[in-house]
């Protein structure tokens, strides 16, 4: 599998030069070459992510599309985008279609439980990752972008200990500097959680404190990360990240898997929004057009507190052990 290296005018180990970070606002420019898992891994906790070509097939991608575009629940959303917009709202958040019924086999499900996807993750993080929650992201032209953020500050008070729930964001549609791909300042992730604020009046359009922002990109860059379909970037939950307004024609639909690890499972106590607890099992099969027929999530499931037992339930009434 190709894989891309990790820094702006990066150089391999024996090429010659100076292995860093440039500063200032530049386009990615990748260097293709074969990784393994072993490389990713390391790629992934130095630079705080990593990205990986050809997860998927342009074709896999296509037919996810074309369920996105089916969905009446997605398709409301958007024109909920558009109305706040046309008030001249920022509604950055509100562009993230977010679910937690992942444990199943619809199309979704089949992208964030791929084992292209989990045997890697498992191998980044020493333990058993499973998806935490699921988003589409609904950037059609004209949508606002993000500003720079950290997921961990979202993520943190919902009853995950550790910082081990992270990103991996999977291209459906290309991604460009045009159309707002995501920028990402690399390194970032290893100075913790930082505070975070409204970047305008809407509550939906928040980010980390602008100062501390521009101090880091300052310090270590920030690069634009552009995909193709079927391309999968893996990020850690404190790596900050953006991504600019879509000023063109073309949509950028993307798919979210937000992930979690076994050892990080969250606590029920705090399990406030109803995020799922660890499951095994993974999808070997690859999406076809017959997917296209299969059942939705369950967009509005939240997953009840385990019982005296310890057992909870998931969207289709199967009893599963929190282990």
């Amino acid at each position: 599998m190709e894989q891309d290296s990790l820094a702006p005018n990066h150089r391999a180990p024996g090429e010659g030069g100076e292995m860093g970070i440039g500063r200032g606002r530049e386009k990615y420019e990748f260097d293709a070459r074969v990784l393994d898992f072993e490389s990713e891994k390391a790629h992934f906790w130095i630079e705080g992510f990593v990205k990986i070509s050809n997860v998927f097939t342009h074709e896999e991608m296509a037919i996810v599309k074309e369920v996105v575009n089916k969905s009446a629940a997605m398709t409301a959303r958007l024109a909920d985008l558009r109305k706040w917009q046309k008030e001249g709202k920022r509604p950055a958040f509100a562009s993230i279609f977010v679910w937690n019924d992942v444990d199943g086999s619809d199309v979704f499900s089949k992208m964030s439980r791929s084992h292209k996807v989990l045997d890697r993750l498992d191998y980044y993080f020493d333990d058993e990752a499973y998806p935490y929650h699921n988003k589409i992201t609904l950037k059609h032209p004209g949508i606002v972008g993000f500003p720079p953020h950290q997921d961990l500050n979202y993520w943190a008070e919902m009853g995950s200990v550790f910082p081990e729930t992270f990103a991996v964001w999977i291209a459906i549609d290309p991604a460009t500097t045009e159309n707002g791909c995501l920028k990402v300042i690399p390194r970032s992730h290893r100075v913790g959680t930082m505070p975070h604020q409204n970047w305008s009046a809407d509550e939906r359009d928040s980010g980390m404190e602008p100062r501390r922002y521009e101090l880091l990109r300052q310090t270590y860059g920030e690069v634009f990360i552009e995909m193709e379909p079927g391309d999968v970037l893996v990020f850690h939950g404190n790596t900050v990240h953006g991504s600019d307004d879509n000023k063109s024609p073309s949509t950028r639909i993307a798919m979210v898997a937000t992930m979690n690890t076994k050892r990080n499972s969250p606590l029920p106590e705090m399990n406030v929004h109803g995020h799922p607890y660890f499951f095994p099992g993974r999808i070997r099969e690859p999406i076809t057009q017959a997917d296209v027929n299969l059942s939705l999530p369950n967009f509005g499931y939240a997953w009840p507190k385990p019982d005296a037992d310890g057992k909870t339930k998931n969207a289709r009434g199967e009893m599963l052990q929190v282990e």
